[in-house]
């Protein structure tokens, strides 16, 4: 019997979802560390801290997508 085709298309972009909050999550738990860390100049830490922002945000958005799902 064969599988529909959206149904197919639904469970490949939810794995490739949850693979992209992991990469995410991973990024986000990077530059927290390298914030903690790392002897940086102001203008560097800033750059880091407003991409933690957006990778926040984007975690938050993806997590709202799967659970509505």
């Amino acid at each position: 019997m064969p599988i529909g085709r959206g149904s197919l298309n639904r469970n490949f972009t939810v794995s490739q979802s949850d693979t992209r909050l992991a990469r995410l999550k991973a990024r986000a738990a990077g530059i927290r560390y390298a914030l903690q860390t790392e002897a940086m100049d102001r203008s560097k830490t800033r750059e880091l801290e407003q991409t933690l922002r957006n990778l926040e945000l984007a975690i938050r958005g993806m997590e709202n997508t799967l659970k509505e799902e």
